[in-house]
């Protein structure tokens, strides 16, 4: 019994000491996760302060290298030049800053292009995204699904049923590797239109495979013209 009680000691003495390295691993993924967290906080942070203090300053250096070509009213004697002539010198430059940024933003909004341009660079503006394919896409799809099921119970005919899931079906079919997902994007936005249209017409939308045959060579005219 003795053996055995020692044998049993020195498992439960092993497990014991497995137990507290598995729980000083996660104790150190826990710490290690919050300092990351804890550093970029702060590095965001110091970032905006640097910002802040990085346009004061440049606004202070500003009005040091300026404030000697003032009128002579202001600035009698260039090589000693009041503070107060200087903090209201970089007052002024920051609010030439204030109105510079103002006009930037509401009126030459070159930003929006950037943004376009970012949108258009990214392949995922045409393709799937990883979310929509697993929470996004099942969601509806199962929706659709309801709602046919319901239409075929109360004998309604959904019109342009299977053009839709064609359209899904190739949608899913896109991927960022893909070297023409941007004419295949641009082929069913122009179909979506198409099928947007017919149904507001009350109209057939025919046969998908000749819409996306004759829409591509459209673009392509189109791109050609441009």
């Amino acid at each position: 019994m003795s053996k055995k009680s020692r044998i049993e000691k020195n498992d439960e003495s092993k497990i014991s000491r497995i137990e507290k390295r598995e729980k000083m691993k996660v104790s150190a993924k826990k710490s290690g996760k919050w300092l990351k967290l804890f550093s970029m906080r702060w590095r965001f942070r110091i970032d905006q302060s640097r910002a802040m203090f990085g346009l004061v300053t440049f606004a202070l250096l500003l009005s040091l290298a300026y404030a000697k070509y003032l009128p002579g009213a202001w600035v009698p004697d260039p090589e000693n030049i009041p503070f107060w002539i200087i903090l209201v010198f970089t007052l002024f430059i920051l609010v030439i800053f204030v109105v510079g940024g103002y006009i930037y933003d509401k009126f030459l909004k070159l930003w929006s292009q950037t943004t376009a341009v970012n949108v258009a660079r990214n392949p995922y503006t045409y393709v799937p995204q990883p979310k929509e394919l697993i929470v996004s896409l099942g969601w509806w799809v199962h929706n659709y699904k309801i709602l046919s099921q319901i239409a075929n119970k109360l004998e309604i005919n959904l019109e342009g049923e299977d053009m839709i899931k064609q359209q899904l079906a190739h949608y899913l079919t896109l991927t960022a590797d893909d070297s023409d997902f941007e004419l295949q994007a641009a082929k069913l936005k122009r179909l979506t239109s198409i099928i947007i249209d017919s149904y507001l017409k009350s109209d057939g939308v025919g046969d998908f495979d000749k819409y996306l045959v004759n829409l591509e060579q459209s673009i392509i005219d189109s791109n050609k013209e441009n």
